[in-house]
């Protein structure tokens, strides 16, 4: 099947969902499928995988993130006037396309949980930023602009059927897919012992693990302040290591909150890591109270490792975790007092933790990108051969 997989940013380490857009490529490619990419930025390990020919680079402006994002739609659809797929698979918001993802969310859904007092929400609204952004949602989920949708959970699948009128028959939930070879049960045997050596923790140290590259969004504060409401005895054995970047300052404006907090001198800013799968082995618990998340990767890649997860309900893998099986999904990042609830009982409590971790490994074990891969490749068959539901991409 010729398949063109279109995404802005395609290499990893830039993020979850560019991490999830490189591993489905090179997925895809080791099926068999004839795979092509088109991107501004991408990894160059892709062109020797795929070949020049299959790699289609997209020059773009710097002024703005509007200006940005909406000659990146314009350069898909200069492309696609001129070449033929079989599937044209979107993970960047444009339209029409065959199988539009929704990777990053409903970016109203954002607007709205960022800035719930409606006055301000509107003024933010008309930005050209956020005018550009919602402009290419609604391109991608117009009805008719796509032959179906693919959400990465039922968060998300609830929210675009609400939002666009999407007829619920066209949308699957299709979790996104973990890299089996790096994160697995075997992950704690490898790494752990010589991974907590370095970051110096004893062994009756609890390691608390945050991932994620923009903290706000990611509930870092709402953490911080968590850590300092839990009593003292269990705060004094947790630590809490940040892996991720930000703007610039953040790392320091958090640092004098988990002072204020009482966190002081046990919050580690670690920067983004390339070996995430070494800390996941060291850590004793995921923690990442999202203020909104489609489907975090992270928290599916702690799974994979057999680390127990503490996240929000307002983060669709929240739905991969088994309520007190493999962790806590609480409702929201404002339940600052149950998140430090949670977080005190775990710590404290080594055989609760032990059998979470249990979990966590039988609930990240269907998660795992072959299988991601075949359930979206079975998908892929049936929209292209189904002649109920045809769509005219520009040629």
């Amino acid at each position: 099947m010729r398949i063109l997989l279109v995404r802005m940013e395609l290499a990893p380490g830039r993020g979850g969902a560019e991490q999830y857009a490189y591993g489905v490529t090179c997925a895809l490619r080791a099926r068999g499928d004839d795979v092509s990419v088109l991107a501004a930025r991408l990894d160059p390990s892709l062109t020797r995988l795929l070949g020049e020919q299959r790699v289609h680079r997209v020059d773009l402006p710097r002024p703005t993130s509007a200006v940005k994002n909406l000659a990146f739609a314009a350069a898909v659809a200069t492309h696609l006037a001129r070449a033929e797929y079989d599937i044209v698979y979107g993970l960047s918001p444009f339209g029409p396309q065959d199988v539009a993802r929704i990777g990053d969310g409903l970016h109203g859904e954002w607007l709205r949980i960022q800035t719930p007092f409606p006055p301000a929400r509107w003024l933010k609204m008309v930005t050209p930023r956020h005018r550009a952004m919602l402009a290419l949602e609604r391109a991608m989920l117009r009805p008719g602009n796509q032959r179906h949708v693919v959400a990465n959970s039922h968060l998300c699948r609830r929210q675009a059927i609400a939002a666009h009128g999407l007829d619920p028959g066209s949308v699957s939930v299709i979790p996104g897919g973990v890299d089996g070879a790096r994160f697995n049960a075997d992950a704690r045997s490898r790494y752990r012992e010589a991974t907590r050596a370095r970051l110096r923790l004893g062994h009756t140290d609890v390691a608390l693990l945050f991932a994620g590259h923009n903290f706000r969004r990611k509930g870092l504060y709402e953490l911080i302040e968590a850590l300092g409401a839990v009593p003292r005895p269990a705060r004094e054995r947790a630590a809490l290591f940040v892996a991720g970047r930000d703007k610039k300052g953040d790392a320091y404006r958090l640092l004098d909150r988990a002072a204020r907090f009482g966190f002081a001198g046990r919050t580690h800013f670690l920067g983004a890591m390339e070996r995430m799968e070494a800390l996941y082995a060291a850590a004793d618990l995921f923690v990442l109270p999202s203020w909104y998340d489609p489907c975090s990767l992270a928290c599916m890649e702690a799974l994979a490792c057999g680390l127990p997860v503490v996240t929000t309900a307002t983060n669709g893998a929240g739905e991969l975790v088994p309520e007190g099986v493999a962790g806590h999904a609480i409702p929201t990042h404002h339940d600052i007092d149950l998140l430090a609830d949670r977080l005190a009982t775990l710590i404290a409590d080594d055989n609760r933790r032990a059998a979470l971790s249990r979990g966590a490994l039988a609930a990240g074990a269907p998660l795992a990108m072959e299988h991601h891969v075949e359930s979206l490749a079975a998908l892929f068959a049936r929209v292209a051969t189904d002649s109920r539901n045809p769509l005219t991409l520009p040629r």
